[in-house]
């Protein structure tokens, strides 16, 4: 199975990022995005080796928008 995590900090300590989104296949984390890099990045090989930089591009468009969306959910709080 596949699935995403995501967690929006309003104070997050030092080191940490305010925002992170992990997927994960079969309980194993294959991609991850932070509010610090900006962007969608394998943690794994097989996904750096079988997928092309429109993936990256599209992943990272979408992460982006969650984060804005993570964002907008804590200042409701």
């Amino acid at each position: 199975s596949m699935r995403y995590f995501d967690v929006a900090l309003s104070d997050p300590s030092p080191g940490v990022p305010r925002y992170q989104g992990v997927g994960y296949v079969d309980g194993n984390p294959f991609v991850r995005y932070t509010s610090e890099s900006k962007r969608m990045e394998p943690q794994t090989h097989w996904i750096e080796a079988n997928v092309d930089q429109e993936y990256w591009d599209i992943v990272t468009q979408i992460m982006q928008r969650r984060q804005q969306i993570g964002y907008d959910g804590l200042n409701i709080l």
